[in-house]
């Protein structure tokens, strides 16, 4: 499996996670995500190179323009990543 490369832009747990997972509710997964997307400075998130998902299997997930929202509202918390093209021979 190859790796995949992205850049961890915020995970969010407990009361944050609430209020962001009622906007979910309120106003829909793609408001959500612009709010998440309003904190990223290019370059400031961790980059991780993983060979499945950095998103666990039980989680919805939303994609839009190389981000991606995780969330899960039984374990209450969201995330976001942007996927990251590296070519393969800097990795």
């Amino acid at each position: 499996m190859q790796l995949s490369n992205y850049e961890s832009i915020i995970l969010l747990h407990s009361e944050k996670a609430r209020e962001l997972l009622k906007v979910l509710d309120s106003e829909g997964e793609k408001a959500a995500m612009d709010r998440l997307k309003a904190l990223h400075e290019p370059g400031e998130g961790t980059m991780v190179s993983t060979r499945g998902a950095p998103w666990n299997d039980g989680d919805t997930v939303f994609e839009d323009d190389g981000y991606v929202m995780y969330y899960n509202r039984v374990a209450g918390y969201v995330g976001l990543v942007f996927r990251l093209e590296i070519p393969p021979d800097t990795v």
